[in-house]
């Protein structure tokens, strides 16, 4: 870096200033002095040690002392002005900076020469005295990691020496500093060098600490002169090792929780983990969460005792077969296994569903002092326990049970486990009478607990010492059963409203085929069990009442099976028992129960792609898939109609379910008007209830393929060096490309032989709306010393479904002992932005990207990039000066550019929005201007709404809504952040209104507004009181709700008219009243004209006032409604004759009319001289409304007749 000034006549654009003129005594030579000081350019401290010297004689030099001052002679010729330039340099680390002068012989002048600093720049300062303090000034770490895990195990610590003013120790006056650890966890650490001098030119000494095989706090101490002169103790913290496999566990605090049933049933999950030397792995290691089923937090840290916790919660998904698997995911320490890179725990949590029993069906025999044994399951539908504390009971009823003994599992209440062992049980029925009771027993199984309630029965009969056919006492014996009549084979799951149970009737019938059954003889009966196959039914509560009965005088006898919560095929088995026989059944009886309506916890949509090439192709690109179920997780109702709508592109319609509940929709691309590409679909059925069920699916079209933000061709690679370049591939709105998209980087030419490229070489796109993969940067470096040199091109080449496109430039690559010195130093030109990471970015604290990185390439005459030789000092400024005025800052405000002529600045936002520049400028030697580059536009985005700043309205409030369809009124919604900002552009709103249509949402604009229109059309009664919801999320969530009230107005109505036959005396006046509103009592639209008007031979000398003439406004206010006016005759003895009033009504809303006929009478006459009037008839003249609703509805309830 160079930078140079001009001094004219001994007057310096810096500091300069000279003594008074000495005359010259004569001719011959006059001694004339230039001196003056040498300081830095970030903070103006003395430079020593910098060589100044006249640049026409490079021995006239003098070098800086320790106070940065220098001086030098000139023996010029007496009347004759000396021009030269003075060059003030330090190597390295600082920019040159030269002067031009021109002395004048015997004025002596002062000159201030700067040194252009920056972040490489050694320290620099005035001579010192003896070291009186040591000062920790540097520290590349405060944490390092135990020996051996492979992380940082050191931590460089750098003391500065100083004296008694402060000022560094440097030259020879650098004494000799020990290092010593005061306290630490005895691990073996230890420092390297114990001791070392301190740099002369810096003031500064260093030594590095190396951690040993136990973490804690270790404390190191600096001293020097005989430990006189002590440095407040460093303090850094070695954290324990990465964990290690073999040290690693997962827990749970329960095994079974009701999951399958309820939402947020809650597990504690916990992970300890530990390093290979058995310490607590550092607190803040992250471990990763999945789980089978339910939620679970993603990330859980490890505290000080290396444990990280987090809870799974219940919820949809519910796993497979009922267990959620829940796996841990750290990573672990490769220095001694490399199978460490990815630590993997897992354990299981049982989400139980609904109780339900598997016990016998059939009938059962027990003989006269005999026993009984069976074995059943009380588990879930997936044949897994019931959670903790459910509780099972067995118990006998029936007339022969009080002589019976039940034993085993009769009595049990449930531990937590998920061991499936625990839903097998056993009981045993022993006879303990011989010659005792007989007849028919029933056993009930009985389950309560969290997991709901489950009722099972089976009966069977124990016969005394003898016995017979049929039931004790019976004469006739069964022999076959069979179904007579069912009232339904199909039915619906319990709480859908559809048919939920069925009535089954079978008959019984000897060896005859006669019913087993007689009037005359009540004893000539059979005892018929029933039971549901399989064993337990469905698992949805499912039951048949009776489970026994006997058969009536005609043989037959009759169970109703109830439909419980579960969809499915089963079966209805009848039996009898008989003695000697055994078990007589009848043929199963299959019953069918479909699901209910879909519910909306259970409505699942999705789509196969997030991103197509909508922009680019039209035809189908995608498939949004519907998986619908009803409240207990039963598919729906074959033919259950789904509906679909998209904002982008096109949509089949609708689709109905299959037996499965699943249903499909092809989403289409193809759009003619411009849009960025975010797109939503929605998918729309009715529940249960008529409850509207609505899920919606973002999604990206994505057009054809730019690549921007390019490097420029010029660029050079040295011999074993290496040339970085950036770019972005996306399509016109910056969103990536779809999914399988390839982008490549290749090189060619002589040069490119030895080239090695890494990284974004080559890249799928996945199927994403990630804008960072549209971010690619490439290194070239040269692999070999002395290898292949000459042109290079890079070609960017870019393929997919959007489309195909390429990019190429080209530089040089040079030979060996080839330098860019050696084709000429190149000098900075122009400045050109060459990346941004972004061009928006949000205010402070929204959460969303808030700085923006922007690199800049500073290039020569002929277009190539400068190099390390012509490094350039570029400074960087914001326009407007001091930005929006919200703390807004670049970082840093200076800088030097690389080897590659690169130079980045960082642009952080305030807490205001708006549009911002940045630009960079710099100085080029031989050049008097600045160069600047272009201003690079930001734009700062506002934050998330908040509540107090989002504005709702209506452009109308009174809507001819019940009459007309279409849009009729705007929504309009003015949203700003927390700092008055507009909220950020994109910004979502919902609408949803109680009467009419509305679109469903809307995006706001640059100035944080968004709208969407309200249209008529309501099918069915309504009180025309209509409301609109805008609603959107805010900062942490937050939900925002807005309310908006309207009115949906119908046809004019004209109510409350005089009728006909009225009579003005005359000089006299005649007033009425009458109301003009809709069916609902409302006034009508805005804009709608109301008028009264006089007519016939009797109404010239009438004057009207009152409301004769009114335009609504736009009101809900219902006393718009009413009108009043007032006819007056103005002359004495004038006209007379008929008179006619008409009421005229036109507007949105409608046209309508009426009239009012009567007389004005002459002078001299009188009301009732005329012929008087009688009544002969009575005629409807006007109704409110036809219709109306009963009491206590809200609807209309009365009419006006």
């Amino acid at each position: 870096m160079m930078c140079i000034r001009a001094v004219a006549a001994g007057l310096l654009l810096v500091s300069a200033c000279q003594n008074p003129e000495q005359e010259p005594t004569g001719t011959g030579t006059v001694r004339t002095t230039v001196s003056g000081s040498v300081i830095r350019s970030d903070d103006s401290a003395p430079v020593p040690g910098a060589i100044v010297r006249d640049m026409s004689l490079a021995s006239r030099r003098d070098t800086t002392d320790a106070n940065g001052q220098y001086s030098i002679g000139f023996d010029l010729t007496s009347g004759q002005n000396y021009t030269t330039s003075l060059i003030a340099s330090f190597s390295p680390g600082f920019g040159d900076d030269t002067v031009a002068v021109t002395l004048i012989p015997g004025r002596d002048t002062t000159i201030t020469l700067t040194l252009t600093a920056d972040s490489t720049s050694p320290v620099t300062g005035t001579t010192s005295g003896e070291a009186a303090g040591l000062v920790l000034v540097g520290n590349d770490v405060t944490s390092i990691s135990i020996r051996g895990t492979g992380v940082n195990e050191s931590a460089l610590l750098t003391f500065e020496a100083r004296d008694s003013l402060g000022n560094p120790i440097l030259g020879s006056n650098g004494p000799i500093v020990k290092f010593a650890i005061i306290g630490g966890p005895n691990g073996g650490e230890y420092v390297f060098p114990i001791s070392a001098r301190v740099n002369g030119t810096s003031g500064r000494v260093s030594t590095r600490i190396n951690s040993g095989t136990l973490p804690g706090v270790i404390q190191v101490q600096a001293s020097t002169r005989n430990d006189s002169v002590l440095s407040a103790p460093a303090r850094l913290t070695i954290a324990s090792g990465p964990p290690d496999g073999n040290n690693a566990s997962i827990s749970r605090a329960k095994a079974n929780i009701p999951g399958g049933l309820f939402d947020n049933e809650r597990v504690q999950i916990s992970v300890i983990l530990g390093d290979r030397f058995q310490n607590p792995v550092p607190a803040g290691t992250a471990v990763y969460f999945t789980t089978t089923g339910g939620l679970i937090q993603p990330t859980g840290f490890t505290d000080q005792d290396g444990i990280a916790s987090v809870e799974l919660i219940s919820a949809n998904p519910r796993p497979v077969g009922g267990v959620a698997f829940v796996t841990a995911r750290t990573i672990g320490d490769t220095a001694v296994r490399k199978s460490d890179s990815l630590i993997q725990r897992t354990t299981k949590v049982v989400f139980s569903g609904a109780a339900r029993i598997i016990a016998p069906t059939a009938a059962f025999a027990i003989s006269d002092s005999g026993t009984y044994p069976f074995a059943f399951q009380v588990q879930d539908i997936n044949g897994n326990p019931l959670s903790e504390s459910a509780t099972i009971k067995v118990s006998l009823s029936g007339p022969a049970s009080s002589e019976l003994q039940i034993t085993g599992d009769v009595d049990v209440t449930l531990k937590d486990t998920d061991d499936t062992t625990a839903t097998n049980y056993t009981a045993k029925i022993s006879d303990r009478t011989r010659g005792g009771l007989s007849g028919v027993v029933t056993v009930t199984i009985e389950v309560k607990g969290r997991n709901g309630e489950a009722f099972h029965q089976f009966s069977g009969l124990l016969s005394s010492t003898g016995g017979g056919g049929g039931l004790p006492g019976s004469t006739s014996t069964p022999r076959s059963i069979a179904l007579v009549n069912i009232s339904s084979r199909t039915l619906s799951v319990k709480g859908t409203g559809a048919n939920e149970s069925s009535r089954l009737v079978f008959v019984v019938r000897d060896s005859l085929g006669n019913p087993v059954g007689n009037p005359l003889d009540p004893t000539q009966k059979a005892y018929v069990t029933f039971s549901i196959n399989p064993p337990g039914g469905l698992g949805g509560g499912e039951f048949v009442y009776p489970v026994g009965d006997s058969t009536d005088f005609n043989g037959q006898v009759g169970v109703t099976f109830n439909a419980g919560t579960q969809a499915g095929v089963l079966q209805i088995v009848a039996r009898t028992l008989v003695t000697g026989v055994g078990s007589i059944s009848a043929s199963p009886v299959q019953l069918t129960i479909q699901g209910g309506l879909p519910d909306s916890t259970r409505f699942y949509v999705g789509i196969d792609k997030v991103n197509m090439p909508g922009l680019a192709k039209a035809g189908p690109l995608g498939t949004v898939s519907v998986q619908a179920a009803d409240q207990f997780g039963n598919p729906v109702q074959t033919g259950t109609a789904i509906y679909f709508s998209t904002s982008l592109g096109n949509i089949t319609a609708s689709a109905t379910t299959g037996e499965s509940g699943q249903a499909s929709s092809q989403l289409s691309g193809g759009v003619a008007v411009a849009t960025n590409g975010q797109g939503l679909v929605t998918v729309q059925t009715v529940g249960k209830n008529g409850e509207a069920i609505r899920k919606q699916l973002p999604f990206l079209f994505t057009g054809a393929p730019l690549i921007t933000r390019t490097p420029t061709s010029g660029f050079v690679i040295s011999d074993s060096g290496s040339y970085t370049f950036s770019f972005k591939v996306a399509d016109a709105n910056g969103n990536p490309l779809s999914s399988g998209a390839a982008v490549s980087v290749t090189k060619e030419g002589a040069g490119s032989g030895e080239l090695e490229l890494t990284g974004t070489v080559t890249r799928v796109f996945p199927d994403t709306r990630d804008t960072n993969y549209t971010n690619f940067t490439v290194t070239a470096a040269d692999k070999s010393n002395g290898g292949s040199s000459g042109p290079v091109t890079f070609l960017i080449s870019v393929t997919g479904e959007n489309g195909t496109t390429s990019y190429a430039f080209s530089g040089t690559q040079l030979a060996a002992g080839q330098t860019a010195s050696s084709v000429g130093v190149r000098r900075v030109a122009t400045l050109e932005l060459l990346s941004s990471s972004s061009s928006s970015v949000s205010i402070r604290g929204t959460g969303s990207r808030e700085s923006a990185s922007l690199t800049f390439i500073a290039k020569d005459s002929l277009g190539r990039a400068i190099d390390g030789t012509g490094r350039a000092y570029v400074r960087f400024a914001l326009a407007p000066a001091g930005g929006l005025g919200g703390g807004e800052f670049l970082s840093p405000l200076a800088d030097s550019t690389n080897d590659n002529g690169l130079v980045t600045v960082t642009y952080n936002a305030g807490t205001t929005a708006g549009v911002i520049q940045v630009m960079a400028k710099t100085t080029a030697p031989g050049r008097a201007d600045t160069i600047y580059s272009s201003p690079v536009r930001l734009t700062v985005y506002g934050g998330l709404p908040d509540p107090n700043q989002v504005i709702v309205g209506l452009s109308r409030v009174n809507i001819p809504g019940l009459v007309k369809s279409g849009p009729l009124a705007t929504v309009f919604v003015q949203a700003g952040d927390k700092y008055n900002n507009p909220a950020q552009t994109g910004t979502a709103f919902y609408f949803t209104t109680s009467l009419g249509l509305i679109q469903a949402s809307a995006t706001t604009n640059d100035g944080g507004q968004a709208s969407a229109q309200l249209s008529g059309g309501v099918v069915g009664a309504s009180n025309g009181q209509g409301s609109v919801t805008v609603s959107t999320v805010g900062e942490n969530g937050v939900a925002i709700a807005k309310s908006l009230p309207f009115l949906f107005t119908g046809a004019p109505l004209i109510t409350g008219a005089p009728g006909n036959g009225f009579a003005i005396a005359d000089s006299g006046s005649y007033g009425f009243s009458f109301k003009v509103a809709d069916l609902n009592g409302n006034p009508l639209s805005e804009g709608t004209s109301i008028t009264v008007t006089a007519e016939g031979a009797g109404s010239s000398d009438l004057q009207l006032t009152g409301t004769t003439s009114r335009t609504m406004p736009d009101t809900r206010d219902t006393n718009f409604t009413n009108f009043s006016v007032l006819a007056q005759d103005r002359s004495s003895g004038g006209v007379s004759g008929a008179v006619t009033f008409r009421i005229t009504v036109s507007g949105e809303s409608g046209n309508v009319s009426t009239t009012i006929s009567g007389s004005q009478l002459a002078a001299g006459q009188i009301v009732g001289t005329g012929a008087t009037r009688r009544v002969a008839s009575l005629e409807l003249a006007s109704s409110s409304t036809t219709a109306l609703s009963i009491r206590g509805t809200g609807a209309k309830e009365s009419a006006t007749l």
